[in-house]
């Protein structure tokens, strides 16, 4: 098993709004876990684009990861690890590297303890094959924000 640290002290991300994003994830990861499949079978939430959803490398620069793709690769027990602060399954989000720099990791959230963890550079390669190996996402993202999905989840 990789390495994880909770890093609930982490200072905000320098991408827009990505903190925030993270922390409301972590607050509502069991809804969209639990509604996944209406999420998936709907292209306008299934293309919900995260600000902290994304993989990277250098020569692919960052490509963003969809919702329903994330959902999809949890549904089928990937991109998760154990929460080492309460046990919990940690959702994670994306994962970035570059071969040369030897400077891989993860981050993910825990919807139990509601913490924001990173992970070493061990589970990346791991991460990053699930990822590629899955099926392209929605061609066209979807057109609402995570908080409108949520109300809308929340409100059916």
């Amino acid at each position: 098993m990789s390495e994880v640290t909770n890093t609930n002290d982490l200072k905000p991300s320098p991408r827009n709004n990505a903190w925030e994003e993270a922390r409301l994830l972590a607050r509502n990861i069991g809804l969209l876990v639990d509604n996944s499949r209406q999420i998936t079978q709907d292209p306008r939430l299934s293309g919900c684009r995260l600000d902290t959803a994304y993989i990277g490398l250098p020569h692919l620069k960052a490509k963003a990861i969809a919702l329903g793709r994330l959902l999809d690769l949890w549904n089928q027990g990937k991109w998760t690890e154990t929460c080492p602060a309460c046990g919990e399954k940690v959702y994670i989000l994306g994962a970035g590297g570059g071969a040369l720099s030897g400077r891989n990791g993860w981050w993910g959230v825990c919807g139990h303890c509601q913490g924001v963890l990173s992970g070493s550079r061990e589970k990346f390669y791991q991460l990053y094959s699930e990822f590629a190996g899955g099926p392209a996402g929605p061609s066209h993202p979807g057109q609402i924000d995570l908080s409108d999905l949520l109300t809308e989840l929340r409100a059916a």
